[in-house]
């Protein structure tokens, strides 16, 4: 086996550290093909052995080896920024943005080549294909500082040189301090670049409808994607978020959207020339958002500053607070379809450039609702039998995965009413499903009303508990709203989660809640069923599960439902 090579005398910086870096890479090798006469060696092993010897004899320093460390670390996160700059296809943006007119031109003909009528258009654009969701592992790799080097550099907005230059004060770790607040904001900036992305594609669909159809294409309203995000709504193994914290999530949120809008408007407005009807029509619509906005802020700011750990003083806050969010009002806006539909009325009697902008923000809001993004809150399979069983009693419902319980809660669906519920209901539950629920109903009766919500439920091995929460819904009164989700993850999930959706189909409570909704919800996840039976076993794990859905969906009478796979994926960089 090759000896190691020794030096003498020191290194000065980057020029002295790429030499050493070449040395150490070369003794990689060397040991590498040792490996055919010495099979259980380490290479990496012994030469980190080789580096620490030759750093007690004084051979090498520990800047020396610091600023190779450094060295090495720069041009790996150099590698990663161009292997995600090719993966994403930005070397040839402006090729990428004619294959994309490129799709959408085929996507508006059907399979004989010819053009659709404009209904068949206007509804395959409008059902959504794919959904976006912003998790919070990626934050856990990188700092801040080297997330925007590394969008920089995928981009194309920063050379490497510069990027060198900016990297050369960072160090290749992550965040000393992740907040929950930080986290969140991570998120909201992501959703603001994926949202000005829709934009973009939603103009390229707006032109194409304009162009093929001149008597239609004032009412055509692109939705071909969600984005949705977790980020302060994910309960399952967190006990650092509280009721507040979502609540006021999504309050921060709606005002960043009504801000948006309100912005989108001003600028459209003064880009564009209005007369007599649609000026006047615009204006009252500005007029709404500017009070929605204003009041939406005094809320927020209303909420943020109760005193949770004050539980006398608190109350009486809480309730100030609630009744401020509650009162009645021309500025209480809760319906995203009381600015769509004077955004209608004005893209129909404006001039063609200034309709094509509004329709834009139209979609936007379609897209999003009242918020910056659709929301999953996410809680165990655990948490929702404790709450369950805080609701009904153990003799109301029995074990979790019997057939008892499922028609106990069949039963309890049928003769379910909607309680009334506030605030003060929220201070005070201590059963996390049940607090979910009634923070889901207060967030529909007054921040967003129409917009779909996701509740997923993290280890679920018992059709019971999907039915269960569909009944914590229904007595909220949020059943309408709400698509319940089981995530398949663990090995026995995965094996029987298609029997589960088979047993929860028998119930004919479920199959209407389905029906309503329009869509059955799943969620497998990479993250932890990778963990649980390995990455490989977990891909056919999941494909299978999926196979077998489909097949159980075509026989079950169920047309006109939709079945919504969140694929987790995982296993990212930055879970690692």
């Amino acid at each position: 086996m090759a000896e190691p090579v020794v030096r003498n005398g020191g290194l000065s910086g980057r020029e002295g550290a790429a030499d050493l870096r070449d040395e150490l890479l070369e003794r990689i090798e060397a040991l590498r093909r040792g490996l055919a006469e010495a099979p259980t060696a380490n290479p990496v092993a012994q030469c980190a052995l080789e580096i620490s010897r030759r750093l007690e004899e004084g051979a090498l320093s520990q800047e020396e080896v610091a600023e190779t460390a450094r060295l090495l670390a720069d041009e790996a996160f150099l590698e990663r920024a161009q292997r995600l700059r090719s993966y994403l296809n930005m070397e040839e943006r402006p090729e990428s943005q004619a294959a994309l007119k490129a799709v959408v031109g085929r996507l508006c003909r059907d399979g004989k080549g010819e053009p659709l009528p404009f209904a068949d258009f206007q509804a395959f654009w409008s059902r959504a294909a794919l959904g976006i969701v912003f998790t919070g592992h990626p934050t856990f790799g990188l700092s801040r500082g080297l997330h925007g080097v590394m969008a920089d550099l995928a981009g194309g907005e920063t050379k490497e040189p510069e990027a060198l230059e900016r990297l050369s004060g960072m160090a290749h770790e992550p965040e000393a301090d992740i907040t929950l607040p930080r986290e969140h904001g991570w998120a909201q900036e992501a959703l603001a670049n994926a949202t000005r992305a829709f934009d973009r594609l939603a103009g390229l669909l707006i032109d194409e409808a304009r162009r093929r159809y001149p008597n239609d294409w004032r009412a055509f309203d692109p939705q071909p994607l969600t984005l949705a995000t977790w980020i302060g709504y994910d309960l399952d193994g967190r006990t650092d978020i509280h009721w507040w914290d979502s609540f006021l999530f999504r309050m921060e949120e709606k005002a960043t959207q009504l801000e948006r809008l309100a912005q989108g408007l001003a600028a459209i407005r003064q880009a564009h020339s209005f007369e007599g009807e649609a000026r006047a029509k615009l204006q009252e619509l500005e007029t709404l958002l500017g009070r929605a906005l204003a009041r939406c802020r005094r809320d927020l700011e209303a909420f943020r500053d109760l005193p949770h750990d004050d539980e006398t003083g608190g109350m009486a806050s809480l309730a100030k607070a609630a009744n401020l969010l509650t009162e009645e009002g021309g500025d209480r806006l809760i319906d995203p379809a009381a600015v769509a539909r004077p955004l209608g009325e004005i893209i129909a009697l404006a001039g063609e450039s200034a309709a094509l902008a509004l329709m834009r923000l139209r979609a936007q809001l379609s897209l999003l609702g009242l918020g910056s993004a659709h929301i999953h809150f996410r809680i165990n399979a655990t948490q929702v039998g404790n709450s369950l069983r805080a609701l009904l009693g153990d003799a109301g419902l029995g074990d979790m995965g019997s057939r008892v319980a499922l028609s106990s809660l069949e039963k309890r669906l049928a003769a379910a009413r909607v309680e009334r519920v506030n605030f003060g209901t929220l201070e005070l539950e201590t059963a996390t499903a049940l607090r979910q629920m009634v923070l889901i109903a207060q967030m529909v009766k007054h921040v967003d009303s129409a917009t779909p919500l996701r509740f997923l439920v993290a280890e679920c091995e018992s059709p019971a508990t999907i039915l269960g929460l569909v009944l914590l819904a229904r007595v909220f009164g949020v059943d309408h709203r709400i698509d319940v989700s089981p995530l398949f993850e663990t090995p026995a999930a995965l094996e029987r989660g298609a029997r589960l959706i088979e047993a929860l189909l028998e119930s004919p409570a479920y199959r209407d809640y389905v029906r309503s909704r329009g869509r059955l919800c799943i969620q497998t996840g990479f993250s932890d069923a990778g963990r649980f039976i390995g990455q490989v076993g977990a891909t056919l794990a999941i494909e299978r599960l999926h196979m077998k859905l489909a097949r159980l969906l075509k026989r079950s009478d169920l047309e006109g439902v939709e079945l919504v796979i969140f694929n987790t994926h995982g296993e990212s960089m930055g879970r690692g």
